[in-house]
């Protein structure tokens, strides 16, 4: 996708070396460097899984891109409630529903991939996401991201 932009869009923007405002007319690419951080956390059926992105000191986590799987193991009836997958230390504690019923060998799959890294919370601090305790079911969560002052 192309974006077109002009200095009316950058009235603060210098040209080289502190000149007048550079004017772009044209398209645009917009390229995002490859995210060098990953981690997977898998569990066994019926077990809680948690994933966990390492504390870095002084160091706040940027989501780039979050999977979340439930696959069912064997056959889980419905309940009133759902099944709630939760985070610590992203800003709004975001959290994903699934359902609670499925038939065996099936896969619910949550995708967040924001068009802007999700920064965590509070620097040099551990961020995860929780995946609760479900009967004939088994979690797989697959993030990638940065780290950076």
């Amino acid at each position: 996708m192309s974006t077109y932009i002009t200095n009316a869009s950058f009235p603060d923007t210098l040209g080289p070396e502190g000149g007048l405002p550079v004017e772009v007319l044209g398209p645009v690419t917009v390229t995002r460097e490859a995210t060098d951080l990953a981690e997977t956390a898998t569990g066994a059926a019926a077990q809680a899984v948690v994933l966990t992105l390492p504390a870095v000191p002084g160091q706040f986590h940027f989501l780039t891109h979050l999977e979340i799987t439930l696959y069912t193991t064997g056959v889980r009836i419905g309940q009133a409630t759902p099944v709630t997958v939760t985070s610590a230390n992203l800003p709004g504690s975001p959290a994903w529903t699934f359902p609670s019923a499925g038939a065996t060998g099936t896969c619910a799959t949550q995708v967040m991939s924001p068009a802007k890294p999700l920064k965590s919370a509070t620097a040099g601090t551990a961020t995860q996401i929780l995946c609760p305790v479900t009967p004939n079911a088994l979690w797989r969560v697959n993030v990638w991201y940065e780290a950076h002052p």
